[in-house]
């Protein structure tokens, strides 16, 4: 790791201010675990430049005239923002960029075979929960969802109880997965809104849950928070980071 490099976090974006509170939270961490690296953040929408002029502003006013420009995509799935956005901006970066600067890409976060620690922690910790239903905003591209899936039953193994995956935008939805574990007789449930952060999706899902206390008020129901900026998040990217340029480097060596 050099001091010239530097790492963008870059993640969707939204018009709702806490993901950048997040995200800039998240930055200022990183920055003290790794005090060496220059941590930068940069949205793919909602914002008034595209992410290749973000990317392009942020080596302006870099001190460093040279060096490597590392992206960190904070993205749960690999759906079409990192398959396909993220490498159309950087393609536009490198049409752009200085011969003295290099562009990578580091592996997506959700990636990342730790990030089930950060959801089994916190589902752990609910006391006196039967089962649980991960939320997630869901794919409709055939195998877009697999990746929730098979960490639904990663974490159903590791808790010993069932957990469910639903999806905001397709089926299965909260709905039909709430109902499927009321009717198997189920009477305390979990969700856990899987989103880097809160924002309009995770109150909109909140928001139907509450549909559910009114509805079956003899149901226990508990809403997790969102992964946010939690020391074992923070430890993930960290990781990532670290990881991910040494490997790099270790490549790139004559």
């Amino acid at each position: 790791m050099s001091l010239s490099d530097t790492y963008v976090l870059v993640s969707h974006g939204s018009h709702d201010r806490r993901p950048g509170e997040e995200m800039r939270r998240l930055a200022t961490l990183l920055s003290a675990k790794i005090p060496a690296a220059t941590i930068e953040t940069a949205v793919l929408e909602c914002h008034p430049q595209p992410l290749h002029r973000q990317l392009l502003e942020i080596l302006d006013r870099s001190p460093h005239s040279s060096g490597v420009l590392y992206l960190v995509p904070l993205f749960l799935l690999r759906g079409v923002h990192v398959k396909e956005d993220i490498p159309e901006e950087v393609d536009s970066v490198r049409r752009q960029l200085r011969d003295t600067w290099s562009i990578r890409v580091l592996p997506h976060i959700g990636d990342r075979p730790e990030m089930l620690s950060v959801l089994r922690r916190p589902m752990a910790a609910v006391e006196a929960i039967e089962a649980w239903v991960v939320v997630s905003h869901g794919s409709r591209r055939p195998g877009g969802n697999d990746a929730v899936d098979r960490m639904a039953h990663q974490l159903q193994q590791r808790l010993e109880m069932p957990v469910s995956p639903a999806y905001w935008s397709v089926s299965p939805d909260l709905d039909a997965q709430m109902s499927d574990l009321l009717e198997t007789g189920v009477r305390s449930i979990g969700v856990f809104p899987y989103f880097l952060f809160s924002g309009g999706l995770t109150d909109a899902i909140a928001d139907r849950l509450q549909h559910w206390r009114d509805r079956f008020p003899e149901i226990r129901l508990s809403l997790a928070s969102p992964i946010g900026t939690t020391p074992d998040f923070v430890e993930v990217v960290s990781h990532l980071i670290s990881t991910a340029t040494s490997a790099i480097a270790s490549t790139s060596s004559p």
